[in-house]
Formats: structure tokens, sequence, C-alpha cells
């Protein structure tokens, strides 16, 4: 395994920050587009994040739409020499933003256990929406599970693009969805209103 000069990880970094679409990457790392699409084509290439793209009729080319960090890149940056400012070991009590601005503290076990309700449901999805779906309900599960990565801000917009990907089916009329949902929701304190039976 190559190691990684300074930017490569500082793209791994960025992603891991929840930058995931090519302009929020673009954006952090105050590059051009055609630079960050040569590193993350090759660090896809050697096996440290997974890009999703779709092809963008306009421009005539593939967009990012998603990149997330494997199992591989998640340890490189683990590895990695940590920012100057950060403790090498994590912090024993959360960051504030990991709390609610109510300041109710969020059961993480409730939404974990909303996910794993969702995920015995994966089956009832159409197969076109089903891999995205496993996607992002892989990627909030992690966020849930791991303690000391926990971010609120990501778990926010991993649960709306899991939102997102739902809406067309619980306005077809499955129902076992809208229950772990809405106890997401509540628990992540975002107002939301489920689409009704078509």
């Amino acid at each position: 395994m190559a190691l990684l000069n300074e930017r490569q990880i500082k793209i791994l970094r960025v992603i891991d920050e929840g930058n995931i679409t090519g302009d929020d990457i673009v954006k952090a790392l105050g590059s051009s587009m055609q630079m960050t699409s040569y590193y993350l084509n090759t660090l896809a290439d050697d096996g440290y994040l997974k890009v999703a793209r779709v092809y963008d009729n306009e421009t005539r080319d593939f967009i990012v739409v998603r990149a997330y960090l494997t199992d591989q890149g998640k340890a490189t940056l683990e590895n990695a020499t940590p920012k100057s400012n950060e403790s090498s070991t994590p912090a024993a009590t959360p960051p504030p933003t990991d709390t609610p601005a109510s300041n109710a503290p969020i059961d993480y076990a409730r939404i974990a256990q909303s996910l794993a309700q969702i995920n015995s449901q994966m089956e009832t999805v159409p197969i076109a929406r089903r891999e995205l779906l496993e996607v992002y309900v892989e990627d909030l599960q992690n966020e849930v599970n791991v303690a000391y990565r926990r971010k609120l801000i990501r778990m926010k917009a991993y649960f709306l693009a899991v939102l997102n990907v739902l809406s067309p089916v619980l306005k077809q009329g499955n129902e076992a969805f809208r229950l772990p949902l809405e106890t997401i929701a509540a628990q992540l304190q975002l107002p939301i209103q489920l689409p009704e039976k078509s």
C-alpha cells in the first residue's frame, strides 16, 4: 500500500468531515474540479474511497454526487498524523454539536433500533432505490455506532438522504418505514412531514 501525500490525506479528511459532493470537496480544498477529480479517481482506484457519479447532460460530464471512505480509507486517516490542534486520543466528552439545541440528549440506541427496522424492510424497496438506501443507512449507522466520530450535522445529512430515497416508497403505501423515520427525526430534532399514500 503506497503512502499517501498530504493532499490525498487532506481529501480523505475533507470527505470524512461530511463534504461528500464534488462541489463540497472542491470548496473545502480550494482546488479546481479537474485536479480534485484526478485525486478522487486515484484514491478510488487504490481502494481508499468510493465515488458515486451521475452523468450531467448539460455539462456533458460525470459529476460526483457522493464520495465516502472505505474501511481502508478510514484506517489510513486514523493512522495519519493528526492535525496540530487535534489530540491523538478522542475526547472523553462529546463535542457540544452532538447535543440538540434543546439540550435533550440523543438516544443513539433508539436511532440504532430504528435503523435496524429500516434494514429489516430493505427488501421491500425497489432495487433502483435500495442500493442507494443501503449506502445512506450504513453511513448513518456508522455515525451512530462510533461514539467519538458522532457529528450531528452528518447524522442529519445522512438521515435526510435516507428520507429522500424513501419518500416515493411511502407515497406508494409502504408504511413499514414511517415509524422508524419519525423516531429518528424526533431524536435528531428535525421537523419533517412524511408524504401520505398517493
